[in-house]
Parts: structure tokens; C-alpha cells; sequence
């Protein structure tokens, strides 16, 4: 099992979602982003899809990118 890494900064406006889980944050068709565990930056982004009651569970769809030429990709 791999272990997580914690990373802090400070005048961040993170959700804490182990703190924070409360359904008033999320709405259908919002996208949030994930932050990768290498250098805490916002790499992947997702859509909300569907939100599970009571059980409060999130349907997304993960987004991927789509250049539009070669300069783009790099």
C-alpha cells in the first residue's frame, strides 16, 4: 500500500473533504481538480456527474486533455 504524502501551504482555500464533507459543496456539472502526491500540483479534473444520497457519494467523470496542436502539447 502506497503511503500518502501531506503537503501544507499557507493562504491556500483547499477543502479539507475529511473534514469538509458536506453536500452543499458540490453541484452537478462542477469540476474540481485532484492534486497528485509529486509536487501537490492540480494535475487531474474531474466533472461532477451525480450526487448520492444519503450515502453522499460523488458520480464524475474524469476529464482528459485534448491539444489542439503540437506547440500546445508541449
Amino acid at each position: 500500500m502506497t503511503k500518502l504524502k501531506t503537503f501544507e501551504y499557507a493562504y491556500t482555500n483547499f477543502s479539507n473533504f475529511d473534514k469538509d464533507k458536506d453536500k452543499s459543496y458540490f453541484k452537478v456539472r462542477q469540476v474540481w481538480a485532484a492534486y497528485d502526491t509529486l509536487d501537490a500540483m492540480p494535475r487531474f479534473y474531474a466533472v461532477i456527474r451525480k450526487i448520492l444520497s444519503p450515502a453522499f457519494k460523488l458520480c464524475i467523470t474524469w476529464l482528459e486533455p485534448e491539444t489542439l496542436n503540437e506547440d500546445e502539447s508541449k
